[in-house]
């Protein structure tokens, strides 16, 4: 028989802070003691750790980011020229020495691509793009392989709309690829920021949404849904004040699809539909126990009409006033906490000589717009006028 004799090491080392996976070895970085080091499992055995006496191919590996200043492992993404590893100063490429060759112990190289550094949620990768945010949690860079420069390099995609995250940082984020190309990002007071990224068309764009509450946490969840096919559905966990008391809630964002015109719409924060037999009182809206709402209700006529707002009892009921004759009750009926949807432009400019700073009068002005009602326009947001809706049949 033989004896073996395994030596653990020190607990005050911690264990590996960053998980993955890479040319089907087990990757384990990151551990307390020695942020800059990462082990590699055996090819196909993501559980053996085991090296040779005369070292071989196909063993563990066990290295260290080697640089002039303390490289922080944050994360790792595989991508088809290497394995691409965050550090809170550095991206680095680790490869066999060529662009895509297998790693080893015997042939294993690491090369710094860029100097930003990444820290905050985890890299989100759309189509070939690397999405991340830099170490200190308030800019957000995109990275991918230039032929030209063969290395990974990227811009700061958050400068377009710094305002949004100065003295800010994000806490989490999720991709929802389809059917919009929408990255989700919950800002650490609350505020939620939403990035539409489609680089291919040199389409990125930021905008940010706020509730009566705050928003806590973001998922995204792929479901087959009846009006928009499959997509990537975006669940959230907001915190509100309800009826004197704090309490979260997962909410699930509505598809923007209205095969029924008005009588689809879901334009509620923390909305809750009623389908039944005509009726004007209801119950079961004890989420919103104690707060105002607002919402649309469909006659059992046919007629489609918004709720004017009003107060939910402490037990969850209400009632809504009877329609006009013929109709008896209401079939449908959608309540929710009420939000005003935004949008203001950059200043107007037509060139050289720029007209800002001079005083400008304003006949008229054309909106397009796809499935929206009742819009209003001015100069600010204290001085507007409703809009001709003009629905194209």
């Amino acid at each position: 028989t033989s004896t073996a004799t395994s030596t653990l090491g020190v607990s005050s080392a911690g264990n590996p802070t960053v998980p993955g996976f890479f040319q089907q070895r087990l990757v384990l970085a990151g551990p307390v003691s020695q942020p800059q080091q990462f082990n590699m499992s055996k090819p196909g055995a993501q559980f053996n750790f085991d090296v040779s006496q005369i070292i071989q191919a196909d063993d563990a590996i066990q290295s260290t980011l080697v640089s002039g200043q303390l490289n922080t492992i944050q994360s790792m993404v595989a991508q088809p020229q290497g394995l691409i590893m965050l550090t809170d100063r550095q991206a680095w490429l680790l490869n066999g020495g060529a662009a895509g060759s297998g790693i080893s112990p015997i042939n294993i190289i690491a090369n710094a691509q860029s100097f930003n550094g990444a820290g905050g949620p985890l890299p989100i990768v759309a189509t070939n793009n690397i999405i991340y945010v830099q170490a200190k949690g308030s800019i957000v860079r995109d990275m991918a392989f230039s032929i030209y420069t063969s290395v990974y390099s990227g811009v700061d995609i958050s400068a377009i709309a710094s305002h949004l995250f100065y003295n800010f940082t994000l806490s989490e984020w999720a991709w929802a690829e389809e059917p919009f190309k929408l990255l989700w990002a919950v800002r650490n007071d609350g505020a939620l920021l939403t990035l539409t990224y489609l680089k291919e068309q040199e389409f990125i764009a930021w905008s940010h949404s706020d509730t009566n509450g705050a928003f806590t946490s973001v998922a995204s969840v792929v479901e087959a849904t009846a009006t928009a096919g499959n997509i990537d559905a975006i669940y959230f966990v907001v915190q509100r004040q309800v009826n004197g008391n704090t309490v979260q809630y997962i909410e699930r964002l509505a598809e923007r699809a209205f095969p029924n015109g008005l009588a689809s719409a879901w334009c509620v924060d923390a909305g809750l539909a009623y389908t039944g037999a005509a009726t004007l009182s209801f119950t079961g809206a004890q989420h919103l126990a104690g707060m105002q709402v607002v919402g649309i209700a469909t006659t059992d006529t046919g007629t489609t009409a918004a709720i004017t707002p009003l107060t939910v009892s402490t037990t969850g009921t209400f009632t809504l006033p009877a329609p006009a004759s013929p109709a008896t009750g209401y079939t449908y009926v959608l309540i929710g906490l009420a939000f005003t949807a935004q949008v203001q432009t950059l200043a107007l400019d037509l060139g050289d000589p720029t007209l800002q700073g001079k005083v400008k009068k304003i006949n008229s002005a054309d909106v397009r717009v796809s499935e929206t009602l009742g819009l209003s326009i001015g100069s600010d947001f204290s001085h507007l006028v409703a809009m001709k809706d003009l629905v194209v049949g």
